[in-house]
């Protein structure tokens, strides 16, 4: 599954680090951010994007084709709490995210 990382902060910066040092991905950060997000939408299976959950819906919200073939997208605060699917997630994602990420999240990296 591939995988990528969106963040604006330095703190998410971090943090996207620290779970790409877990789950390799590709890190973007907030250069291009808009145009990145979006490429990404159709280029990776799985995104996580640590910002606030208004600024990734309203980028993607347009995207959405159904839940079978969009992206799983995972979004969380710049801390790693409260991690929260907002797209159409499929079977294995919601496997993977209590299995693979929960440890790393609830350690709040």
């Amino acid at each position: 599954m591939n995988t990528a990382y969106f963040y604006l902060t330095d703190e998410g910066g971090k943090l996207a680090h620290k779970l790409a040092a877990a789950h390799p991905g590709d890190i973007y950060n907030k250069e291009n951010f808009k145009e990145n997000l979006r490429a990404g939408f159709g280029k990776y299976d799985f995104l996580v994007c640590i910002m606030a959950t208004g600024i990734v819906v309203r980028i993607l919200a347009p995207l959405i084709v159904h839940k079978t073939s969009d992206p799983a997208v995972v979004v969380l605060d710049r801390k790693g709490n409260m991690p929260s699917a907002y797209f159409p997630v499929t079977l294995a994602v919601q496997m993977i995210l209590p299995v693979k990420w929960r440890p790393f999240l609830v350690a709040r990296l």
